[in-house]
């Protein structure tokens, strides 16, 4: 297994099919979550310990290839009075955004995980209010809120209503 840097956020990890079978793996049935456990075999401790890791993976002739990069995400969440307003903002937001919906017991909170160049409509602030929040206080937000949608909340809002 070949560990190279590529840039300053990213890395390609290489492993052969004997790597691959040493680790009960095969390219043909590889899944994310081999290629997590790959990960973290290959990386460094403190690499390993950043957030927003992005894996992408390739099979090659009789080796594998996961591009490990670094996104800088950033987490906005914006706090809606109720369900009405909530799901017109969302029509402003592209599917693809990972999301997840929660309920504080007063308000319904979309919270948006942008990538790097990812930007959101300012038109969402017409109907709810950003909250002033950073990754460290979404574990706290996400344990005194109710879960109402994990993951893809936006897409799951536009498909349903």
């Amino acid at each position: 297994m070949t560990i190279q840097a590529i840039g300053k956020t990213s890395y390609l990890i290489v492993i052969s099919d004997e790597e691959l079978k040493k680790n009960d793996l095969s390219i043909e049935e590889f899944s994310k979550s081999d290629a997590e456990k790959l990960y973290r075999l290959a990386m460094p401790k403190p690499l390993q310990e950043n957030s927003g890791v992005c894996l992408e993976v390739y099979p090659g002739n009789g080796e594998l290839m996961i591009f490990v990069r670094f996104c800088h995400e950033n987490v906005v969440a914006v706090a809606f009075e109720n369900f009405e307003e909530l799901l017109e903002a969302v029509k402003l937001c592209p599917e693809m955004r990972e999301s997840e919906l929660l309920h504080d017991g007063e308000q319904y909170i979309l919270v948006i995980t942008l990538r790097e160049d990812d930007e959101i409509s300012e038109g969402i602030y017409e109907f709810g209010e950003r909250l002033d929040i950073n990754d460290e206080h979404l574990p706290w937000l996400r344990e005194h809120s109710v879960r109402i949608i994990t993951g893809k909340a936006i897409e799951t809002l536009l498909n349903v209503f």
